[in-house]
């Protein structure tokens, strides 16, 4: 009749006045003369239990500070720093939030975990790099000291909104300079690539291929040209010019005998070279005046040093945007597609730059060694494994995931979603992208349970572990790919020759062989997999079988007691 909150509030009020009415009586019957420290047993009871619930509010508050409160209020930053990017107001995002509030809010909170991540990832990067001083106001999650839940039972309220509020000055000025900086950048570089194109009016079919391409296409790249290593490289690069003009170069990069030392000899010796260092350094710095002046023309040059990194980020940022999403629509425009989002113009530019790329290092890398030479037969050689990249990925990465697509369609989707009187129309781009999903699962599965398909997790193995490098095109096409095609073609091709070849031969009508093409392929896909299923059971009894035979009654090399 109230309503949930004021029987909530009512339920509250109930149990402080319980815990009121145990304090008095405690205090009435217990010992009066010190109130922290009562002679009541009762009373340090209801202390303990207090204690313990005030930590655990405690705890509780600052996980939801910190794990959805902090990455809400970033993604939302976040979102009012980049509406240039897509033509955006903010009444449009009020608008957004007032008729979806909790989908809003997700968003954001998903938007601002992703950064922070990023951020993450670019200071673990920045901390392998950069001498272990300069980063000092920084946790490093790879201490074996740390330990975070830990750390919100016991250090106290104060340290933890101070930690709070240094990540919200770091957040604030970072997400201005990676995204506000950049789009502004971009939109004066190239203003005819903006508003970026991202809709969403039908997240049933539009939401998946860009989420798809991206979880295929970006992983892909990410793996196999290792931006990592590429990206410490020019970090260091950018630190070692940065720091010798401003003469700060020793004071920011480890040298080459402390790059060379072994993680766990720099661990053993970590004590004795600090304390090595900060003599030294008390023994350089100047006292009085000329050292105050010191102090602050070396903060003058940290600050100098951090402008010229944020500058060099925002440009950075600032070409890939436009360089990717640019090369991606002239892609697009060559072949004739329409481009309906940016995100596949800018994986498919992402994609095509990073090769373009790595093949220029590559080629410089063998001609500075082997000579114009070398660097010809490389080419000849990388046009070869192409041309058997393209003979294998068609099979593959196209034909095999629009075939599954489509049989994941007639066993699935077709029931449930297509009327008897309608006509499903199949081939089409989301079962290519539904065949890869299920595909990608698959492999992952396969090789994640050594159980489950010994034989076609040797040949996955094997394939990764060969690559596209030193791809063996015969045997990947009769190991994997042949094997795969005839499988599902077999599947898909069956109950199309029995409904529409062999029933109206035996004189069915129509309609039922409408009927029996709809749940035949069903009914396929069922019988296999329990004809899978039971012939794996059965080697799986046969091996247990065997595996009890041989603990009983096999002595040395011969069997004993067998009938």
């Amino acid at each position: 009749y109230y309503g949930d909150a004021i029987t909530l509030l009512m339920g509250y009020a109930t149990l402080i006045l319980v815990v009121l009415m145990v304090a008095v009586c405690s205090l009435l019957f217990g010992g009066r003369e010190r109130w922290l420290a009562p002679q009541s047993i009762m009373m340090r009871q209801l202390i303990t239990i207090l204690r313990y619930a005030l930590i655990l509010a405690k705890v509780g508050i600052l996980l939801a500070i910190e794990l959805v409160a902090f990455p809400t209020g970033c993604g939302w930053w976040l979102d009012m720093c980049s509406l240039t990017l897509v033509d955006a107001t903010v009444a449009d995002r009020l608008a957004f939030l007032k008729a979806n509030f909790f989908t809003s809010h997700f968003l954001h909170w998903l938007a601002g975990v992703a950064f922070m991540l990023h951020v993450s990832v670019f200071v673990a990067v920045l901390r392998e790099v950069v001498r272990p001083e300069v980063l000092w106001f920084l946790r490093n999650p790879a201490d074996a000291e740390e330990h975070p839940l830990r750390d919100l039972i016991d250090e106290p309220v104060p340290k933890h909104v101070r930690r709070i509020l240094l990540s919200l000055l770091l957040y604030i000025p970072l997400t201005g300079a990676l995204v506000y900086l950049p789009i502004v950048i971009a939109r004066l570089l190239a203003p005819g690539l903006f508003p970026m194109w991202i809709d969403l009016h039908d997240p049933f079919s539009e939401i998946p291929s860009p989420l798809f391409l991206v979880h295929v296409s970006l992983p892909l790249a990410m793996e196999k040209l290792k931006p990592r290593d590429s990206f410490k490289h020019l970090l260091h690069a950018w630190l070692e010019l940065a720091g010798r003009i401003m003469g700060m170069r020793d004071k920011i990069l480890p040298n080459a005998v402390q790059r060379l030392v072994p993680s766990h000899q720099a661990e053993n010796e970590s004590q004795p070279a600090g304390a090595e260092q900060e003599q030294e350094n008390r023994e350089e710095e100047p006292s009085g005046p000329g050292g105050r002046r010191g102090s602050v023309w070396i903060w003058t040059k940290a600050m100098t040093i951090t402008a010229m990194g944020f500058s060099t980020l925002a440009v950075v940022a600032a070409f890939c945007i436009v360089g990717p999403v640019g090369v991606g629509r002239k892609l697009f425009s060559l072949v004739g597609l329409d481009v309906k989002h940016d995100v596949y113009p800018f994986a498919s530019g992402f994609c095509l730059l990073g090769i373009v790329l790595e093949g220029i290092s590559r080629l410089k890398t063998i001609a500075e060694s082997s000579g114009a030479r070398g660097a010809y037969e490389a080419v000849i050689k990388a046009t070869q494994q192409a041309c058997k990249c393209a003979v294998a990925g068609s099979i593959i990465l196209l034909l095999s995931p629009l075939l599954v697509g489509v049989l994941v369609d007639l066993v699935i989707g077709v029931p449930i979603r297509v009327l008897p009187n309608q006509t499903p129309i199949l081939g089409t781009a989301h079962h290519w992208l539904i065949g890869l999903l299920v595909m990608k699962l698959g492999v992952k599965l396969i090789v994640s349970s050594p159980t489950l398909a010994p034989r076609w997790r040797a040949i996955l193995v094997d394939a990764t572990n060969q690559g596209w490098r030193n791809m063996r095109l015969w045997w990947l096409m009769r190991k994997l790919a042949i094997p795969i095609v005839l499988m599902v073609s077999t599947l898909l091709g069956l109950p199309y020759i029995f409904s529409w070849g062999l029933l109206p031969w035996l004189g069915v009508d129509e309609v039922s062989c409408w009927l029996w093409w709809r749940w035949s392929y069903p009914a396929t896909f069922v019988s296999f997999l329990v004809f899978a299923l039971w012939r794996r059971v059965g080697q799986l009894l046969g091996q247990l079988h065997d595996s009890l035979r041989d603990s009983l009654y096999l002595v040395g090399r011969r069997l004993h007691n067998l009938s």
